[in-house]
């Protein structure tokens, strides 16, 4: 698989990373606990930038702010955004089309043929912050034939509440967090082959600042959380208290290709 698909040099991501913090300073919600927070939120802004959708599907709203940062992003992209219930929401949009359901309950061919007959499938990303086993998602995702997928909750074998690609790639055992009932599971190589299947992309977007401790309170290591070097080092980050404030809320964000 090609793991560096989205180029970028260290000194453009300073120079973005700059004009997302003037962005970012303005968003609409300055309390976004429990969703997505600078970390990711500058990585999808990056990555949107660079692979210019014309539609974009997302799955899990939570209070707004992701579906804030893919306008922002992606400016005259149609975006439909989807979550099971809407009660905690704070930012919406008149320009976003909101559906209360699951991505899976939509006849996708007729629906994209109907509304968008001009959007190519290789023109949509699929935008998923939606905690749900990623397994089923990408498995969904290529039976529509979509081919970019954006993952937020790429959560180490360690930790998080959902099968994310990580785990299953690490070729090791993992384990699931629901609601504080700890469960470890044995690493499945028909998993692994069932992804790999899938996808001919997979890059890990880096943390804008790696701090010493993740955000469970445990040593950030690369035994335990391999992660990509940072784009800031400890004195370039200084200049942003924000990334600062926010750095250890880094789960991991992916980009993945879908084969076609």
């Amino acid at each position: 698989m090609i793991d560096d698909k989205i180029k970028y040099t260290g000194e453009e991501i300073r120079e973005e990373l700059d004009k997302f913090y003037k962005i970012y300073q303005d968003r609409p919600i300055k309390d976004n606990e429990g969703g997505m927070k600078s970390p990711h939120l500058f990585n999808t802004w990056f990555l949107i930038k660079k692979i210019n959708p014309k539609l974009i599907i997302e799955s899990g709203v939570w209070k707004g702010l992701g579906t804030w940062i893919l306008e922002k992003a992606a400016p005259n992209a149609k975006i439909l955004s989807f979550d099971v219930t809407y009660q905690h929401l704070e930012y919406a949009s008149d320009h976003v089309k909101y559906f209360q359901q699951d991505i899976t309950t939509i006849d996708w061919d007729k629906f994209l043929s109907e509304e968008y007959p001009n959007i190519k499938k290789e023109e949509i990303l699929i935008f998923l912050d939606d905690h749900q086993n990623f397994l089923n998602r990408i498995e969904f995702v290529k039976s529509i034939d979509l081919t970019h997928v954006l993952y937020e909750d790429n959560y180490p074998i360690s930790q998080g509440d959902t099968y994310s690609p990580k785990k299953i790639l690490s070729m090791r055992d993992y384990v699931m967090d629901n609601a504080g009932d700890r469960t470890s599971y044995k690493f499945s190589f028909f998993d692994y082959e069932r992804l790999t299947q899938a996808i001919d992309t997979y890059q890990e977007m880096p943390p804008i600042i790696k701090t010493k401790d993740t955000r469970w309170g445990d040593p950030w290591s690369d035994e335990h959380y391999p992660t990509k070097s940072p784009y800031l080092t400890s004195s370039e980050a200084t200049k942003y208290p924000l990334y600062l404030q926010e750095a250890n809320s880094y789960t991991w964000i992916c980009y993945m290709g879908v084969k076609p």
